[in-house]
């Protein structure tokens, strides 16, 4: 599925040594991120207007917690899924869209 693997998106992780949030560039992984139905949305608990889904490689270095920046937009990963089943390996994760 690497072949429609085509947007770049920054990973940011959330660093732990101080009391404030703060998050330093990771890397970078390609993927796609679009927003989620309403049951998707229902079944994690968010609010459908905020929730998306990022699909990636997987291979990619993706974390609860991190940040992921793409077109101009902070998301925050929520919940992470792992599928291992032949040509269709990948990595989905639920992702919050940040306000700030």
């Amino acid at each position: 599925m690497r072949f429609i693997f085509t947007k770049t998106i920054s990973v940011y992780r959330l660093a732990s040594a101080s009391s404030k949030e703060s998050y330093s560039l990771n890397g970078t992984i390609t993927g796609f991120i679009l927003p989620i139905g309403a049951e998707e949305a229902f079944l994690s608990e968010g609010n459908p207007a905020q929730q998306h889904k990022l699909v990636t490689d997987y291979g990619s270095n993706v974390k609860v917690t991190d940040k992921l920046t793409y077109d101009g937009s902070d998301y925050i990963v929520k919940g992470i899924q792992k599928f291992d089943f032949g040509a269709t390996r990948r990595i989905e994760a639920i992702l919050e869209k940040s306000n700030s």
